[in-house]
């Protein structure tokens, strides 16, 4: 199998930088851990995390005091060539398109030229939410679509490879070729609970065509992208060659570049964005502004607090994840992307004006926080949770019991096997991962918080992963 090759390349977007501001870097790209901290771990550097991760390029702007305070890019946009990730090097952001589409979409309804609480139907002509038992008497409107409520099917897509045709949003909805997904249907009543649907955000573009009859892309760029100044992001579909050349290739998990460098997403509202590090930053700066009251070029602070304040659940807002969020609007507001190739994250407080963005060529989600902790520690930022646990010593009752195969219910298999007195768990086609015992026979991993617990069964040895809402995913020995 041909290896990628990966150049480390680091390149300062802003100067020249303060001594303060030149430390607080060298504290960040010095101080990375796993996501979740384990006492006792050493420190890593930004160069080690990302061969680890075999991540070829990455971009971190960092929000302070309601400014930009600096952009760096790291390694190159495509591995095993020379080219520098800069400050203008384009990435997907994929799912951050929603934060960005909700915004736009509220802007709209602030200026009364979209109404959030009417029937979706009543706006959709080119495809309507199909009747079910579900909609009977719940309604799909506007808003269910922003905070996820609609109760639509399609988690999220795959995309389209550069050589293959592109649907629309309609034949995307119908699940009529082109499309390489199922139709989007009902399948929960609308604005009872939150269900993250990328096919709801989907149905929102459709709207948002039909109902202002114009291009989704153009729509975007004349109500938020050009009053933002937001010059280097697109949501045109095919990327206009002009850009070309800023774009970083994507790479999926075996760390190669994808064929024809990056798949085409049609469903632009749930995952086409195109952007730029500082230009989003410009965008998250907007809503901090308005938050705070201040001079803003485009969002009033009615909409701000709208998009940043709990919805259906206390953190969840419009288009937006909420963190620590119930002190009175103080908190962090947030959201994360996937595409194939691409992984991005943004993490901004509603208050203090910090916030960080990591723009990453490569589909290794783990890297992201580690560079989101270490910010938020550099800067010292206020009431920002960062998991930390305490190992402690395996015993030879638990190694015994542990290693061996487990199996679910439905055939899928993973193992648990012992370097010396270390324990890993390793899935199909995944890597090793260390086993890190929190109390008797329970265990986490470095990268997910997840308990795992093993015991004793009546018919063996049972494993189970306790599941953030309580419920436990079961696997027993073989």
């Amino acid at each position: 199998m041909r290896k990628a090759a990966f150049t480390f390349v680091m390149l300062s977007a802003i100067s020249p930088l303060s001594n303060a501001t030149g430390n607080l870097i060298d504290a960040i790209e010095s101080n990375l851990y796993s996501p979740i901290e384990i006492v006792g771990d050493a420190p890593s550097t930004l160069q080690q995390r990302m061969a680890h991760y075999q991540v070829p390029g990455l971009v971190i702007a960092v929000i302070n005091d309601h400014e930009l305070a600096w952009v760096k890019g790291y390694g190159v946009k495509e591995a095993g060539k020379a080219a520098p990730v800069t400050e203008e090097t384009l990435f997907q952001v994929a799912s951050i398109s929603k934060a960005v589409t909700s915004t736009a979409v509220l802007h709209l309804a602030s200026q009364d030229k979209i109404d959030l609480d009417k029937e979706a139907n009543d706006y959709l002509t080119s495809w309507k939410v199909p009747d079910s038992k579900h909609t009977t008497h719940h309604p799909v409107l506007v808003r269910h679509f922003i905070n996820h409520t609609s109760g639509l099917s399609q988690h999220g897509f795959p995309g389209y490879p550069i050589d293959q045709p592109v649907p629309n949003a309609a034949q995307i909805l119908t699940g009529e070729a082109p499309a390489n997904t199922e139709a989007v249907h009902s399948i929960l009543p609308p604005g009872i609970s939150l269900k993250y649907s990328g096919g709801g955000y989907t149905a929102l573009q459709q709207l948002l065509i039909d109902h202002f009859d114009i291009p989704f892309a153009a729509l975007l760029e004349q109500t938020l992208l050009s009053p933002l100044k937001m010059e280097n992001s697109t949501f045109e579909l095919p990327l206009p060659e002009s850009k070309s050349a800023q774009v970083a290739t994507g790479h999926p998990q075996n760390g190669l570049p994808i064929e024809g460098r990056y798949h085409q997403f049609p469903e632009l509202a749930a995952a086409g964005l195109w952007t730029t590090a500082p230009d989003l930053a410009k965008f998250i700066i907007e809503i901090q502004t308005a938050l705070k009251g201040g001079e803003s070029h485009l969002i009033d602070q009615k909409t701000a607090k709208t998009l940043t304040s709990p919805s259906i659940v206390p953190y969840h807002g419009m288009g937006y994840f909420l963190n620590d969020y119930q002190r009175d609007g103080n908190g962090y507001f947030e959201h994360s992307g996937w595409n194939y190739g691409y992984v991005s994250r943004f993490v901004a407080h509603t208050q203090s004006g910090q916030g960080v963005i990591v723009l990453t060529n490569a589909n290794q989600p783990g890297i992201l926080s580690e560079i989101v902790n270490s910010v938020a520690k550099a800067y010292e930022w206020q009431d920002f949770s960062i998991a930390q646990r305490t190992p402690k010593t395996i015993t030879e009752d638990e190694i015994t019991l542990a290693i061996g195969t487990y199996r679910h219910e439905n055939g899928y298999e993973m193992s648990i096997f012992r370097e010396g007195k270390r324990l890993f768990i390793q899935f199909p086609e995944q890597e090793k991962k260390e086993l890190i015992k929190t109390a008797d026979y329970t265990f986490i991993r470095r990268d997910l918080e997840t308990p795992m617990i093993i015991s004793h069964q009546d018919d063996g040895v049972g494993l189970a992963f306790v599941n953030p809402d309580g419920s436990r995913t079961e696997y027993t020995k073989r």
